[in-house]
Formats: C-alpha cells, sequence, structure tokens
C-alpha cells in the first residue's frame, strides 16, 4: 500500500472511526482496503470500505478522503467516479477537510458520490456542549526499593549477586536480564518474570508457572499490569505508599548467577513505593461532519496513550442526524 503522511493517515482514520458509528449493524469498515479493479484486473487502494448487507445483496461504499486547504474542485470528482465504476462500488464517499467547489458538488451528485466535510469546532461554547464525554487515565508510579532472594537449597551463608549479574542491577534495576530458566532463552529481568505471572496459559485447566503472592486485605481489580491491578486500594493522586510482593517459583526451575555459582530460586521477594495517578484526557479534535445541505453529526476525538507507544483512540458523537447516503 502507498505511503501516506502521517496527518493524511490520521484524517482518513478519523474518518473511519465517524463512519463505523453511523453505519448500520453489521457493517465491516476498513481501513484502509485493497479491492480489485473491475478492469485492469489490479488491486486498488481505498481510504476506508464498508461493507453491509440489504437483503440478500451485498452493499460497496468506498470512502476516499482528503485533508487539505485548498478548494476541493471537479477533478477528484471526476477521478474518484472512475475509480467508483472500476471498483464496482455502490457508492463512493468524498471526504475532506475544506470545502467543495460548486462545480465538484453538481459533479458528485451526478455521479452518485455523497461528499462529507469535516470542520474543527473553535467556539468553546459549542466544544463544551459537543464534549460530553469525561475521560480518565489511572496509572501507576512504581520504583522498586529491594528485592530478596530466597534459593532452593541451604547455603552455608547468604550468597550476593556475582559481579556482572551485580552491574546489570545497579544499572538497569528491575530490568536487569539477570535471570535464566532451563528452556534455553533470553536471560530474563524482574519484570519479565512479573509480566510473566500476569499471563495464564490457553488451557483453563492450566496453572500459573509463576504465582503472585500479595499481603492480605490488599484490593484486587481486573486490569492489565500485574502489578498495578493489586494496587487499586491506593488513594488517587495521594502520598506513596510502599507495598511487598512475591514472586513463588513452583513450576520453572529459575536460576541466577552469584558469587556462590549458579544458584536455583525459590522465590524472589521486593519492595516498591506506588503511586496512582488519574489525569483527565482532553479532547484532541472537536468537529463537525455535515454533507453539504445538512449537520450528520458533532464529534470529540480523545487519543489515550498506553505506554510502550501504544495508544487507543476514543471517539464520542453526543448529536447524531439522519443521514443519507
Amino acid at each position: 500500500m502507498k505511503q501516506r503522511p502521517s496527518r493524511s493517515r490520521e484524517f482518513e482514520a478519523l474518518t473511519a472511526r465517524i463512519e463505523a458509528a453511523l453505519a448500520p449493524a453489521g457493517a465491516k469498515i476498513k481501513s484502509p482496503d485493497r479491492i480489485k479493479d473491475k478492469v485492469t484486473g489490479n488491486y486498488r487502494e481505498v481510504d476506508a470500505s464498508i461493507r453491509y448487507a440489504i437483503g440478500s445483496c451485498e452493499m460497496l461504499i468506498t470512502i476516499e478522503c482528503r485533508d487539505r486547504s485548498r478548494i476541493q474542485d471537479v477533478t477528484w470528482i471526476e477521478q474518484l467516479a472512475t475509480k467508483r465504476s472500476h471498483v464496482g462500488a455502490d457508492r463512493t464517499i468524498a471526504v475532506s477537510s475544506s470545502p467543495f467547489s460548486a462545480a465538484a458538488l453538481r459533479a458528485a451528485a451526478a455521479h452518485g458520490i455523497s461528499t462529507r466535510l469535516i470542520t474543527e469546532i473553535a467556539d468553546e461554547e459549542l466544544r463544551s456542549l459537543t464534549d460530553q464525554l469525561e475521560v480518565t487515565v489511572e496509572s501507576v508510579e512504581l520504583s522498586l526499593l529491594q528485592m530478596q532472594l530466597t534459593y532452593t537449597e541451604v547455603l552455608p551463608h547468604c550468597p550476593v549477586l556475582g559481579p556482572d549479574a551485580a552491574s546489570a542491577w545497579t544499572t538497569d534495576s528491575w530490568n536487569a536480564k539477570i535471570f535464566h530458566d532451563d528452556h534455553g532463552g533470553p536471560p530474563a529481568s524482574l519484570a519479565d518474570l512479573i509480566q510473566k505471572a500476569g499471563r495464564t496459559d490457553s488451557a483453563a485447566t492450566a496453572r500459573r508457572a509463576l504465582t503472585v503472592t500479595i499481603p492480605p486485605k490488599l484490593g484486587l481489580t481486573i486490569g492489565t499490569d500485574p502489578l498495578s491491578i493489586h494496587l487499586r486500594d491506593l488513594p488517587v493522586n495521594g502520598e506513596p505508599a510502599t507495598k511487598q510482593f512475591t514472586l513463588t517459583i513452583d513450576k520453572e526451575r529459575i536460576t541466577v548467577s552469584t558469587n556462590l555459582g549458579i544458584r536455583q530460586l525459590r522465590a524472589i521477594t521486593f519492595e516498591v513505593q506506588a503511586r496512582r495517578k488519574s489525569e483527565r484526557v482532553p479532547p484532541q479534535r472537536v468537529g463537525e461532519y455535515a454533507s453539504h445541505e445538512k449537520l450528520i453529526t458533532r464529534f470529540a476525538e480523545r487519543v489515550v496513550n498506553l505506554g510502550d507507544a501504544k495508544t487507543f483512540t476514543v471517539l464520542s458523537h453526543p448529536t447524531l442526524v439522519a443521514k443519507d447516503k
């Protein structure tokens, strides 16, 4: 598929989300999509597609977007009309961030192309009326205070980490790759072992290789982070608190290098300082989605950062108006 500037791709993704919210139940939206050209036999890319059934007939709507400052003229509409015919779409929606010329609107009506305009809402009162969804993100700040290793064998005196492991631990803390297993895989860090403890096998009857032991009275909440979900009892935006956890190793052979050689572990106890934070996520964009005749919907869009370069988008559209496609 062709490479598009990130701004253009964001505009296409926003359009697809709006149309997905407006589409009938059962509709399938894909963005971008590749559709076979009935004339050339090659595959053509469209910015988005909507497929849904009416009775026994499968309908195909293609969506093409332009995020540009200049007025959209008849040339683009004529190009879309030819492309629509070649891919066999029942309808094409042309979506722009700038207005269409009068000639383009007449050509669109003649060729069965619906035009849509996405505009930003600048008026603060109208933005507040549109933006009726409150989105907050809770996160947990964690810092590792100390770690204690329990070994499977009785040793004459308590070992310490070997020179390389100790150096890695001093530099990288719980991201230090100092633990090894019998499977010959890459070394693991304490953070890796914690993540492994939070995962379950696909088989319903399988037991975890690692289990998390938490102090009594510590609240549990469903979540994705194996530590953060055990810290839901902390007050939001309160003072940091100290918590202790234990990884019990009961199914795997995990070893670490010490001054007494390679030793097998029975458990890892670690202490963290944790603080829960809650932050409001403001809308990144508030706007209107309209045809040249009427408003279709107003919307507010937020992008929530999940860390590790992962995000998800929340789109709300409190005002829906009947649409014509």
